[in-house]
């Protein structure tokens, strides 16, 4: 209910303070008039205030999914092609869930029961890869001011994302590859040979496909900003393919999931797309490779995230280390 208040410490006088809510914001004014005029304004506001209370506005019909393609167009022109279609992806879980609902129509308790789910029903990594996706969608929501609270958002222990960081073994690799038809153990086998997400390679039209290396371009401007590069293996793979099809691998992301978790319930062998970039690394410390240079080979942001990921093949490394002071 709207106050009347004398604000006896203002210099000019007289004055009154008329605190009021309007959209479930408090605001206020101030008034140098006398009291029986500023009884008059506080009567306005009075009135101003129940008729929201009985004739409350209309909520905005705007849903949760019209927003999720309006942070998509943001996002499409701020960051890089890979990032764009990982948000695409990744919202879906959220959006299918309360896609039709208006944001502010979303409590915190919904929330927490939404993360719930999604923890029990997914592996660390990807939970978190979802839960941080939809954290800055919901920020996003908040700083244009669609919805005026977040939720916390609990992320699982790093330790649990490490244990869970596998790769594939000589035997593993062989029974999926002979169990794959041919297009998606070329598809494989390009991913396992040159660190790829499988985001990069798919629909890459043949323009950036090099002798030597796949050319991956920067959305914000369509130039080159870095390269995988082609062993002889992936190379005469590519050369086989160049002129018989439209695209590089001409897949939905979709179908290839598909098929990959067919193959990995049939083999009882748990592995992703994203499973031959992990091995790649880890073949490659395996033989040798430096630290620094297999985390530029897979492009990390960081040498760090590589080190977390491969922490258990360094940490076998020490042995091997110390036996060389021997003399």
């Amino acid at each position: 209910m709207a106050k009347l208040i004398k604000n006896e410490k203002a210099k000019n006088q007289p004055c009154w303070l008329i605190r009021y809510t309007v959209d479930g914001k408090e605001k206020q004014v101030t008034a140098h008039v006398t009291q029986t005029q500023a009884k008059r304004l506080l009567a306005k506001y009075v009135a101003q205030e129940t008729i929201e209370k009985e004739f409350p506005p209309p909520k905005p019909t705007k849903t949760i999914e019209s927003y999720y393609l309006s942070f998509l167009e943001y996002k499409q022109v701020t960051v890089k092609k890979s990032s764009y279609e990982t948000y695409l992806h990744l919202l879906k879980y959220f959006v299918n869930e309360y896609g039709h609902s208006h944001p502010e129509d979303i409590t915190i308790s919904l929330y927490q029961e939404w993360q719930s789910k999604m923890l029990r029903t997914k592996v660390t990594a990807t939970y978190n890869s979802i839960i941080r996706h939809t954290r800055a969608f919901v920020n996003w929501l908040k700083e244009t001011e669609v919805i005026t609270k977040t939720p916390k958002w609990h992320l699982q222990s790093e330790h649990l994302i490490d244990s869970k960081a596998t790769w594939l073994n000589d035997k593993q690799l062989k029974l999926i590859m002979e169990a794959a038809d041919q297009d998606l153990r070329e598809l494989m086998t390009v991913l396992l040979h040159t660190g790829a997400r499988i985001r990069e390679v798919i629909h890459t039209p043949w323009e950036q496909v090099h002798t030597a290396y796949i050319e991956l371009l920067d959305t914000k401007n369509n130039k080159s900003h870095e390269k995988l590069w082609l062993n002889k293996d992936a190379s005469a793979i590519i050369e086989r393919r160049r002129g018989t099809e439209p695209l590089l691998f001409n897949y939905h992301y979709s179908y290839v999931k598909d098929h990959i978790k067919a193959i990995s319930n049939t083999l009882n062998i748990p592995f992703t797309a994203h499973s031959f970039r992990r091995t790649c690394g880890a073949i490659l410390i395996k033989r040798g490779v430096g630290i620094y240079e297999v985390s530029k080979y897979l492009r990390h942001s960081s040498v760090t995230i590589t080190e977390k990921h491969y922490l258990r093949l360094l940490k076998s490394d020490y042995i091997n280390i110390a036996q060389i002071l021997e003399n």
